[in-house]
């Protein structure tokens, strides 16, 4: 595979942003770091897609618990190579849905272990798979999480 990534110009690793979810490749202008995209997924790197910022192994896990198919005619969705599964990833109207399935299946998975009803809980378990990094407790990043995302969501429900 790394072989493939050096022909294709693609460096051996891809680093995420945290902040902005965007792409980012060492030695690589900024302006051009956005337009890989297209030539990672086809080597399935995971990433986050689309409105929601949903990894493509987060939405193939979620099709295959049963907790959001974009296509019920395709229950072989979840196998999808990235590509595929990028297309509805990338579209807000299924984007959304994922990220109500992955809201649900926070609720199911850890319900019983944590605190749901704390925003900052359900933002670090929505950005990670789960808090045994941070021993149970909450990252900088999961009350960063909360705190811009419900300000954002005041604003646009008034």
């Amino acid at each position: 595979m790394i072989q493939s990534l050096k022909q294709a110009d693609i460096p051996e690793f891809v680093q995420s942003s945290s902040r902005s979810r965007k792409i980012y490749t060492p030695n690589q202008p900024k302006s051009t770091r956005t337009n890989k995209l297209t030539e990672y997924r086809q080597f399935g790197i995971d990433f986050s897609v689309g409105i929601a910022q949903i990894k493509v192994s987060t939405a193939k896990d979620l099709i295959k618990r049963g907790f959001y198919n974009p296509n019920p005619k395709d229950d072989k969705l979840s196998a999808l190579p990235t590509r595929e599964l990028y297309k509805y990833l990338n579209d807000p109207k299924y984007s959304i849905y994922f990220a109500a399935a992955k809201i649900r299946q926070i609720k199911n998975d850890f319900s019983l272990c944590y605190n749901l009803n704390r925003l900052e809980v359900v933002a670090d378990l929505y950005s990670r798979k789960n808090l045994d990094k941070t021993k149970g407790k909450v990252s900088s990043r999961g009350k960063q999480i909360a705190k811009e995302f419900y300000k954002i969501a005041k604003k646009a429900l008034k």
